[in-house]
């Protein structure tokens, strides 16, 4: 089945015929054709279900990732994600081979990558964010950025994504972090799709956006002493009935520093900046709709 701005398509499974032994078995295979099967069921387990949102990310039944936004919002509803840094952050298990199998990345071990999820709370609706991430800049955004220029190679107008005529925006962007462990420019691959969330009945309840970015190469940095080696992340908006955002971003990154950092030092920095960055664009929301 598929949805356009919620409104389901006809096809097989909603049509009603007379009943009868050859027409159920005509029925069966109809539906089985038109991918009328329910889709997979989503983990509710956190690092299950962080690596089902990274790894089902380009599925053609969208409701593969429905049931997936779902359940991360339904565990999102039981944190208090405007308490303790410690309380909403968490680290998750490595991905697995086949979690990245459809993207271009460094040959790297996956398990060299230091796992980190972190939810969080924007007091901005959901369409001041899709504004946000079509913009060209992203610097005033991105947490430790000296610059993050973003372009949108697959459409000449990005601002498709503001009404969701279309419903997955690719970007790539050229940037520069800073922090207190090392000074990289890369290049991330980031996409964004509409993703819409779905009650007990079917019915439409709410909207999110889910995004997905990673490496397809390592970076070193100007002195060839640090680098970023890889990195992958999916990140979340949820909009809500009164109007804020429910964020969570999960990142999975390996990096090189000299000297070389234990990884609880990595972890705390990274959870920090990552924190940070939901503060960042709220501010540079602010600044854009002024």
């Amino acid at each position: 089945m598929s949805y356009k701005h919620g409104m389901p398509l006809p096809s097989p499974c909603s049509r009603t015929v007379p009943p009868g032994p050859l027409l159920l078995v005509v029925i069966a295979l109809l539906a089985h054709l038109a991918g009328c099967e329910p889709p997979p069921e989503a983990p509710t387990e956190l690092s299950d279900l962080s690596r089902y949102l990274y790894r089902e990310y380009n599925d053609e039944d969208e409701r593969v990732m429905q049931a997936g936004a779902r359940n991360m919002y339904d565990f999102l509803s039981t944190l208090d994600l405007e308490g303790e840094r410690s309380d909403r952050s968490f680290e998750p298990e490595d991905l697995q081979d086949e979690d990245v199998a459809d993207i271009t990345r460094p040959d790297r071990p996956l398990e060299n990558c230091l796992p980190l999820g972190i939810g969080g709370v924007s007091r901005h609706p959901i369409e001041n964010h899709a504004l946000l991430m079509i913009q060209p800049d992203q610097t005033e955004a991105e947490a430790s950025a000296n610059f993050y220029d973003r372009s949108f190679p697959e459409t000449s107008d990005p601002t498709c994504f503001l009404d969701r005529t279309c419903d997955l925006i690719v970007t790539v962007n050229d940037a520069e972090r800073q922090n207190l462990l090392l000074k990289v420019q890369f290049i991330l691959f980031k996409n964004f799709r509409w993703v819409e969330i779905l009650d007990e009945d079917g019915e439409h309840e709410r909207w999110a956006i889910v995004a997905r970015s990673w490496f397809e190469q390592e970076w070193e940095g100007e002195s060839g002493e640090n680098a970023l080696l890889q990195s992958y992340a999916s990140d979340l908006w949820f909009e809500n009935d009164d109007g804020t955002v429910w964020r969570y971003q999960t990142l999975w990154s390996e990096s090189r520093t000299t000297p070389a950092a234990e990884d609880n030092v990595v972890l705390g920095i990274l959870r920090t900046s990552i924190d940070g960055s939901f503060g960042r664009a709220d501010n540079a929301i602010d600044t854009l709709l002024e």
